[in-house]
C-alpha cells in the first residue's frame, strides 16, 4: 500500500473515531438530565468523566474546535449539574464555604455556557438539522435556569457562612429576599419555546416556585417561633443582657427583643461615665 494511501485510510479511521467520540458526548447529555432529575451524584461524576474522556480526544485529533463548539455545550452542561449536585449535598451538611464555592464555580460555568448556546443558536436558526438547534435550545435554558438558581443559592450560603464565622445575619430577610427573587424568574435573550421543550419551561418555572415557598416557609416558621418564645415579664421595658464574645448571637438577641418593644441593654454599648459595674 503507498505511503499516500495509508496516511488516507489513518485519516478516515479517525474521522470516524471522532464521529463515534461525539455521539458518546451526545448520549450523555440525557443523562445528565436525569442525574438532575434525581438528585444522582454519582451517576453524573461518570458522565462527565465519559464526556470528558471523549472531548478530550476529539481535541487531540480534531484541527477545528469550532467544529467541537456543540460537544463544548454539552460538558459544560454537565460540568454544570455536577457544580449544583455537589453544593447541594455541602449545604446539606452546613458546609456553607464548601457549598458556595461549588455554586459559584458551576455559575461561571453555566454564564459561559449561556454565551456559548446562544451563539450557535444564531447560526443554526436557519439549519436544517432541528434535532441539533432543539438540544442546544434546551441547553440554553438550562444554562439560564442555572446561573439564577446558582446565583440566589450562592449568596445564600455566603451568608450562613459569614454566621458560622461570628457576623449578624438577618436570616428572616436573607430567606424573604430569596423566596422573592426564585419567582422573579424569566427566560431571556435568543430562545425558541416550541412543543419540544414548552415542558421543560414549565418544569422548571415550577420548580423555582417551589424553592420561593419553601424559602418563604423558613422564614415564617423563623417569625413564628419567635412570637411564641416565653419571656419573663419585665418591670420595665429594659432587659440587660449578659453575652460572651459571639458577636452575631447578641445582635440577634438584640432584634428579638425590639420586636417585642423590649429596651435591650448591653453593656459595652452604654456610656458608662467613668463610672464601673
Amino acid at each position: 500500500m503507498k505511503k499516500d494511501q495509508i496516511l488516507k485510510t489513518e485519516e478516515n479511521n479517525n474521522l470516524v473515531k471522532i464521529e463515534t467520540e461525539r455521539d458518546n458526548i451526545w448520549k450523555q447529555f440525557p443523562i445528565a438530565m436525569n442525574c438532575l432529575m434525581f438528585q444522582d451524584q454519582n451517576g453524573i461524576e461518570k458522565s462527565l468523566y465519559l464526556a470528558q474522556l471523549s472531548y478530550d480526544f476529539i481535541l487531540k485529533k480534531s484541527n477545528d474546535d469550532d467544529d467541537n463548539r456543540i460537544e463544548k455545550c454539552i460538558l459544560l452542561y454537565i460540568e454544570t449539574v455536577s457544580k449544583f449536585l455537589k453544593g447541594n449535598l455541602y449545604q446539606f451538611d452546613q458546609n456553607f464555604k464548601k457549598s458556595y464555592d461549588e455554586y459559584i464555580s458551576g455559575k461561571k460555568l453555566s454564564d459561559e455556557g449561556v454565551l456559548l448556546s446562544e451563539m450557535l443558536l444564531n447560526e443554526l436558526g436557519n439549519s436544517d438539522d432541528p434535532d441539533t438547534y432543539n438540544l442546544i435550545n434546551t441547553c440554553n435554558f438550562m444554562f439560564q435556569y442555572f446561573s439564577y438558581v446558582l446565583y440566589i443559592l450562592s449568596g445564600i450560603c455566603i451568608k450562613y457562612a459569614e454566621r458560622i464565622d461570628g457576623k449578624f445575619i438577618d436570616e428572616v430577610k436573607l430567606l424573604k429576599i430569596a423566596a422573592e427573587e426564585f419567582k422573579n424568574f424569566k427566560f431571556s435573550g435568543q430562545i425558541n419555546i416550541n412543543e419540544a421543550n414548552k415542558e421543560l419551561v414549565t418544569g422548571l418555572k415550577g420548580q423555582l416556585n417551589q424553592f420561593s415557598e419553601i424559602y418563604e416557609k423558613l422564614a415564617d416558621k423563623i417569625i413564628e417561633k419567635r412570637k411564641t418564645t416565653e419571656f419573663i415579664i419585665p418591670y420595665e421595658k429594659k432587659v440587660f443582657i449578659i453575652h460572651g464574645h459571639d458577636e452575631a448571637r447578641l445582635l440577634e438577641l438584640e432584634g428579638i427583643l425590639k420586636e417585642f418593644n423590649l429596651k435591650p441593654v448591653i453593656l459595652k454599648n452604654e456610656n458608662d461615665n467613668g463610672k464601673t459595674v
